[in-house]
């Protein structure tokens, strides 16, 4: 009787000691890659079917938060302008999402559709209505919440109206924040939009947050409620857009107030405590996800523990969830997996050279864009820009665009030599540079005081002229002065060259190339000493 009580106690006491457990399992900036892919070591990882896969396997109360950048990106995505990004995700049981800076690539009107098509919270407390987009989008939201709770039923997850708090978007229902009620626990999650990119950011006003997020916070207090959770599209730390805010700083003061920070934007992985905040962002592409646990003291109630980690969906190792292969199936564009080309060697996004800063893929992108505009003097593009390695084999339509996902076209911007100089050191950090440049640039810098200090730079051969005029071939996004572009900003002379967006471009130089493609040589961009 003794050893079978002792063995009761033996299970039962963990409970006790670790109390109440509540998982927050965490995306972002999944672009639409829904499928599984391969990578160079030769693994099988991501896509949503392994995602909600993983997530089948916990067995407790949880919920499933996206920070962002979920309709544009794949073939599939850009296609349907982020209509089947919303279909399948309708069905992985998402409670929330927040607006992604890609969110807009298509315009107002998609971006209405698409947020009335969800099935689930859209949460920004930053987003506001300059004209009379306010009525359009309250519309397609209210549409949107006559669903909302019935898929909430099925997460087994109450939906707590915030409708009698004070909003602070001019968009009525696209809300700051929302409470749910899960495992017996009430979850703030506060949302945070980034500002928009492309066709809809001069129709949509979104603020950095700042203000915004210490509001919410205020007016939660008097919303009771046991953990409060950042849901943002913004990161913490931001290196290919080192001029945006720290996340870190955007809640200053606020260390008391928040728990948990699930951030995006950067596509890093990153698991960090910092004043007593756990602080997560969980990379990009589908290719895994967070998995954030809440431990709640079963006597008092309080939140006494997070802990958190990232999960690389090997497809060997977790199970697919059948459905959302189904509807991913669905969703697959006919011919997207054709072999356009090929390419005879593995050419990838970073160069595993010492002090050489340029890429295999860098180079020959941006050759390419110097091919197409003849005219120009040479031609750049945002490292950042440059996403996943083309491997060795055949290359398809779908591996073009997961390599050059966004629809920017070429632009032409004249400068003087001035403004290059300056844009070079601006861009260069000690080991690594925001920029890629076409083979008609050599750069030679040293790393001395914290700053770059520039040996050489040379553009057909010739040094730098300040005073000459050069004329750049670079994507549209950067050239009107976006993200890590800001200095173009002030440039006046630009002009479109032509409609074929990139990853036309660079599909038609592979067609070109039927006994396969290669990188050129690096050391383009060089640090000495």
């Amino acid at each position: 009787m003794k050893k079978s009580l002792i063995s009761l106690l033996f299970f039962i006491l963990p409970l006790f000691l670790f109390g109440s457990e509540i998982a927050i399992f965490h995306t972002s900036d999944t672009h639409g890659f829904y499928y599984p892919r391969k990578t160079e070591s030769g693994k099988t990882i991501g896509g949503f079917a392994l995602i909600k896969g993983y997530i089948d396997t916990y067995k407790g109360p949880y919920l499933l938060l996206d920070s962002g950048d979920f309709t544009s990106g794949s073939l599939e995505a850009k296609e349907s302008k982020g209509n089947s990004s919303v279909n399948i995700m309708n069905q992985m049981g998402y409670a929330a999402t927040t607006i992604g800076n890609h969110e807009g690539d298509f315009g107002k009107e998609i971006l209405l559709k698409n947020i009335k098509n969800l099935q689930f919270d859209v949460l920004a407390a930053n987003i506001y209505d300059p004209k009379d987009f306010e009525k359009e989008l309250t519309q397609a939201l209210e549409e949107q919440l006559q669903t909302k709770k019935q898929t909430n039923k099925k997460m087994n997850l109450e939906f707590l109206s915030a409708t009698n708090n004070t909003m602070h978007s001019s968009m009525d229902n696209v809300k700051p924040y929302n409470v749910y009620k899960v495992g017996g626990k009430k979850i703030a999650v506060i949302g945070i939009a980034k500002k928009l990119s492309k066709k809809t950011k001069n129709e949509i006003t979104v603020t950095d947050g700042s203000k915004e997020i210490e509001k919410a916070v205020k007016e939660l207090q008097n919303i009771p409620h046991d953990a409060t959770i950042l849901l943002i599209h913004n990161s913490i730390n931001d290196t290919k857009h080192e001029n945006q805010i720290s996340t870190k700083k955007m809640i200053k003061g606020l260390e008391k107030d928040i728990d948990l920070v699930l951030g995006g934007h950067a596509h890093i992985v990153l698991q960090e405590k910092y004043k007593g905040i756990q602080y997560v962002e969980s990379g990009s592409k589908a290719e895994g996800l967070s998995e954030v646990i809440l431990t709640f003291d079963d006597k008092t109630g309080k939140l006494t523990d997070i802990r958190a980690k990232y999960v690389e969906l090997d497809i060997t190792k977790f199970p697919s969830n059948t459905n959302i292969e189904k509807v991913s199936e669905e969703n697959r564009l006919e011919g997207v997996d054709e072999v356009i080309g090929k390419t005879i060697e593995n050419i990838k996004v970073k160069n595993n050279n010492k002090n050489e800063l340029d890429s295999p893929l860098g180079n020959l992108f941006t050759d390419i864009i110097k091919e197409t505009a003849p005219q120009a003097d040479f031609a750049l593009h945002n490292t950042g820009g440059v996403k996943l390695d083309i491997l060795e084999g055949n290359i398809t339509k779908r591996v073009v665009i997961n390599a050059f996902p966004f629809p920017n076209k070429i632009m032409l911007v004249k400068v003087n030599g001035a403004f290059i100089n300056n844009f070079i050191k601006e861009t260069l950090r000690e080991d690594k540079t925001l920029f890629q440049y076409s083979k008609e640039v050599k750069i030679e810098y040293r790393w001395k005081n914290k700053n770059p200090e520039l040996v050489k730079v040379k553009i057909n051969g010739q040094d730098l002229e300040e005073d000459k005029r050069y004329l750049i071939a670079v994507n549209d996004f950067i050239a009107k002065g976006n993200e890590e572009g800001y200095l173009f900003k002030e440039i006046e002379s630009k002009v479109l060259l032509g409609d074929k967006d990139l990853g036309d471009i660079f599909t038609n130089y592979v067609k070109a190339h039927p006994q396969g493609i290669k990188a050129p040589a690096t050391g383009r961009i060089k640090k000495v000493k």
